[in-house]
């Protein structure tokens, strides 16, 4: 059964918060819309048989047009599904049930997924060594190769123990077009920083001793954005930009675009930094 929502907090509440426990489908639609009449028994149809493993919610753009502009709905039917916060992948227009329910799948929660939490328990409670739960952790998703959401949250594990070029392969393995998804190319850009993030504490201190010297601070904001401390690193590129907005073949505008990318290219940190790099820009 679809819930239907209008508001912001109730947005929160049964679209965020609710995308860290399982996935929520959203689907955008308005009562004059043809396709949208005909998509929703679809849905609706697979949220059933789906119950355990996905939540659907309605959204009538009509009565809710904050949202509809927050996600950049441009049309409708707009089905987005979000999980742990974000939107990790949408379609326009109305599909044939098999096309939605094999694109479905690639998101829910499977076999592979439950085996990625017990290794995940097994290596917090002490029971098995984490590079052991690695390489199990591969042989499951040998055997479940569909299985994409299991295999991107094995590369942020990976990613957090420092385990970075298998990481890297393992987003490689991701289809073409899911490793286009934001998500993906956030871990990627991630990645990159990290190949060229030095010592956060060391950068900062060195930063004190020689406040003018623009390459460190450049440094120190790579590491910090690799670090996932994305305000601090769009603050030091600023100020490297405001000194000097050429410097390093233009350095610090990329590196503020690539965390603006990191961070999805929405939210309010993204529109302060924005404005703060073109007042610098074209001032």
């Amino acid at each position: 059964m679809a819930l239907e929502i209008v508001t912001t907090v109730d947005f929160e509440r049964e679209v965020i918060t609710a995308s860290h426990r399982l996935p929520v489908l959203v689907d955008f639609w308005a009562p004059w819309c043809g396709p949208c009449r005909m998509l929703a028994p679809t849905l609706e149809a697979l949220a059933d048989e789906f119950a355990e493993r996905l939540r659907l919610v309605k959204i009538n753009v009509d009565e809710a047009p904050e949202l509809a502009a927050r996600y950049q709905v441009r049309g409708v039917p707009s089905v987005k599904l979000f999980r742990h916060g974000e939107v990790v992948d949408e379609f326009t227009g109305a599909m044939p049930r098999p096309q939605i329910e094999s694109w479905l799948k690639c998101w829910l929660p499977g076999p592979a997924d439950d085996a990625l939490d017990q290794l995940m328990q097994q290596v917090e409670s002490g029971g098995l060594e984490q590079q052991n739960a690695f390489d199990q952790a591969e042989h499951v998703l040998d055997q479940h190769p569909e299985a994409h959401q299991a295999r991107l949250r094995l590369a942020d594990w990976l990613i957090e123990a420092g385990e970075h070029a298998r990481a890297r392969e393992h987003l490689m393995r991701l289809p073409g077009s899911m490793r286009d998804r934001v998500e993906v190319r956030q871990r990627m850009r991630r990645l990159e920083m990290l190949a060229k993030a030095g010592d956060t504490n060391a950068l900062r201190a060195a930063v004190r001793t020689r406040p003018d010297d623009l390459e460190l601070r450049l440094k120190l904001a790579d590491a910090l954005a690799a670090e996932g401390c994305y305000q601090e690193s769009l603050q030091a590129y600023l100020e490297v930009l405001q000194r000097d907005r050429h410097f390093g073949d233009d350095a610090a505008r990329k590196g503020m675009l690539a965390v603006f990318e990191m961070l999805g290219n929405r939210g309010e940190l993204v529109d302060r930094y924005r404005r703060e790099m073109a007042a610098v820009l074209f001032s």
